[in-house]
């Protein structure tokens, strides 16, 4: 039987249509399949990426534990050597890792030292103001949101301010977490934190060193200018272990005394003066830099021991690195005590900022340093170092430590077959045992 001419035309177009879907079925069959197979290929890239990130991270946290607990006796850079010489590697033949930081124009293997900056709160508001685009104003805002009250001080911002924001938020009134926190408080720049460094990751990536091509805009000079975040932290914290890798001697009245004897390698005389004299009011090790045994007050107001042979320097640098006056911040769950600056790695350009140490007394330092492969280790290393009285060397190392217990780990995961790229970066903690990461940023 014929069939009509349109009946076979629409026939026609729908055994096409027919066919056509169908490609298109397939195609879409083909195309998810495919999607499936780079989607799963992508995810895992990420875990060879990210797995060798952590590999990474593991290796530098093995090694500053090791050292926390068995600390080199003389070399105060072989913590840094050897997390250096671990700073890159592979992971099989799929994956690597590479951890770095900066410091100006300088790119270093390892880990960035939270101690070669400022901690924060050991600043008062006139050290705040030599800082660069600092004015008063700010450090009113600054102090306001640190303090633990609720009350406006001039030119300053409390609760009020932030609640009538567009989005309102409370003040910290305590210490920053973190130095971007700073950028929370009304007045100040992410500018003024970052400089360059707009991802804080420490290093010059490619868009902060090209000008105005990518954004942040910079002057492609090779140098990371870091801001605030290169002279400043708010992470660092004091350690409770010595310099022989074990907790610390706790002193007090009558306490302690007789560990000092096989610790320092002092008379048992000596350590009597010193237990007695930390129980005092207002105690503080740092005074025997200047202050000789025989002179020491206790309770009572008297000399504890006219007759008292003296310390020598390393039996007081010892002492200092050995024990510490007995307090909450010793204990594991006790408060952090922000960290001093570390002399051994601070930056000739950061030290210009530190309180109290004028130009003529950072030269001192850095040619002192200079001199010293090993670095220093103990306050005994400054106590004859020419232009520094002990008077001068006691406020140093009230302000200098030798030793850091905190670090900013970056390590970047590759996958070698696709080039995907994974970042972690963790602040690591070894103040206290077992080694603790405080914060961490995956990218």
């Amino acid at each position: 039987m014929n069939c009509p001419k349109g009946r076979r035309s629409f026939a026609t177009v729908l055994a096409l249509w027919v066919i056509g879907l169908a490609s298109v079925l397939v195609m879409g069959v083909q195309s998810a399949g495919l999607g499936q197979a780079f989607g799963s290929r992508d995810s895992l890239a990420e875990v060879r990426a990210r797995w060798a990130a952590i590999s990474g991270m593991e290796q530098m946290i093995a090694i500053l534990a090791d050292d926390a607990e068995n600390p080199h006796p003389t070399d105060a850079f072989n913590v840094y050597d050897r997390m250096s010489r671990a700073a890159s590697g592979s992971v099989g033949q799929a994956s690597s890792y590479s951890i770095e930081h900066w410091e100006g124009r300088k790119r270093f293997d390892g880990p960035a030292d939270a101690h070669a900056r400022i901690h924060l709160s050991r600043m008062t508001p006139e050290d705040l103001f030599w800082l660069p685009g600092m004015t008063e104003d700010l450090i009113a805002k600054i102090v306001d949101w640190t303090d633990p009250d609720d009350d406006v001080s001039p030119l300053g911002a409390e609760l009020g301010t932030y609640l009538s924001r567009p989005q309102s938020y409370l003040p910290r009134n305590g210490p920053l977490e973190t130095i971007e926190e700073l950028e929370l408080i009304v007045g100040i720049l992410p500018l003024d934190v970052r400089g360059e460094d707009w991802n804080l990751n420490g290093v010059l990536d490619p868009n902060e060193n090209d000008g105005a091509l990518t954004f942040p805009n910079d002057n492609a000079d090779g140098v990371l200018d870091t801001g605030w975040s290169g002279i400043l932290t708010v992470v660092s914290s004091e350690s409770t272990l010595g310099l022989s890798g074990l907790p610390r001697v706790r002193l007090g009245l009558g306490l302690g005394g007789a560990e000092l004897v096989g610790r320092v390698g002092i008379s048992a005389e000596q350590a009597d003066v010193i237990a007695q004299y930390a129980g005092t009011n207002n105690a503080s090790l740092l005074a025997l830099i200047n202050t000789p045994l025989r002179s020491l007050r206790g309770l009572t107001g008297q000399v504890i021991n006219a007759n008292a042979q003296p310390l020598t320097d390393q039996q007081i640098g010892l002492l200092i690195e050995e024990a510490a006056i007995d307090g909450p911040w010793l204990d594991a769950t006790g408060p952090l005590v922000p960290g001093k600056i570390n002399l051994n790695t601070v930056s000739e350009d950061t030290l210009a900022y530190v309180p109290g140490v004028t130009r003529s007394v950072a030269d001192i330092l850095i040619r002192e340093r200079a001199g010293r492969g090993q670095g220093f280790r103990t306050a005994a290393d400054l106590m004859n170092v020419p232009g520094l009285t002990r008077g001068r060397v006691q406020e140093l190392v009230g302000q200098f430590g030798f030793r850091s217990s905190v670090f900013v780990i970056r390590s970047v995961g590759v996958d070698e077959a696709s080039g995907m790229e994974v970042e972690l970066i963790a602040t690591v903690d070894r103040s206290r045992l077992p080694v603790v990461i405080r914060d961490i940023v995956i990218r």
